[in-house]
């Protein structure tokens, strides 16, 4: 007679393997999303039809995301980009420029008039989520010492390959190659916001320059050598 126990083992072998059968998940965004602070490494590479592959490119930067406000911190120019969420749902966005403690000040409006309104929840993940149902899941796999799941999406114009981190709504990896460039974006470090061990720049008491003042300053030096990085510049009368 099959015993007690027996019947047991029998029935966790069948949990463990229709476990082992059930289909992924398919990519979805969890809200409310959880305060972040990251540090990513960004690899470009470009391939040159005339002279072979170029040196690729590296650099590191820092996430921070909590539920208002968003930045970026470029860690080899000390440079970066903040958006916040404004009471009447409007986003505004300054640009950073640490070592020399000045920002430049985007309102709402002026980002409009450049055509460069942004998605609060694409900025927030990183990632395209107009188009989730394009993101085919693949495997699963371990990245960071964190269960991630592996999405590829592969169109026409662009192939993207996702590791995606559920837990923080985060990428750990993240791979675009269109045409003959390729730009991965792989996660070093995440922590909760409040227990990073670095701390985000303040810049509260930077001098602040608005965007629609620009052209009264282009005589100033350092306007002038931040011109080119600027949202909008190529368009902005002077």
């Amino acid at each position: 007679m099959t015993n007690y126990s027996t019947w047991s083992g029998l029935a966790l072998l069948l949990c463990l393997s229709a476990c082992g059968t059930q289909p992924l998940k398919p990519l979805r965004i969890d809200l409310p999303l959880p305060d972040i602070a990251a540090e990513f490494e960004t690899r470009i590479e470009r391939l040159n039809r005339h002279t072979g592959d170029q040196e690729p490119q590296y650099y590191r930067w820092r996430f921070y995301r909590s539920a208002k406000r968003i930045e970026t911190h470029r860690l080899a120019d000390h440079s970066g980009e903040s958006w916040v969420q404004l009471a009447d749902g409007n986003i505004g966005y300054q640009r950073l420029f640490h070592t020399q403690k000045q920002l430049i000040d985007y309102l709402p409006g002026d980002l409009k008039a450049i055509d460069s309104q942004p998605n609060w929840l694409r900025l927030a993940t990183l990632i395209d989520t107009d188009n989730l149902q394009n993101f085919v899941p693949q495997h699963t796999d371990t990245l960071v010492d964190r269960p991630v799941i592996y999405y590829t999406d592969n169109n026409q114009d662009t192939f993207t390959e996702l590791a995606w981190l559920e837990r923080e709504q985060l990428p750990a990896l993240l791979r675009r190659q269109q045409h003959a460039d390729i730009v991965t974006t792989r996660l070093i470090a995440v922590y909760p916001f409040a227990n990073a061990p670095w701390v985000r720049p303040k810049s509260d008491d930077y001098q602040a320059t608005d965007f629609a003042d620009l052209g009264d300053k282009e005589n100033d030096a350092f306007i002038k050598s931040i011109l080119p990085r600027l949202k909008g510049t190529q368009r902005h009368e002077h």
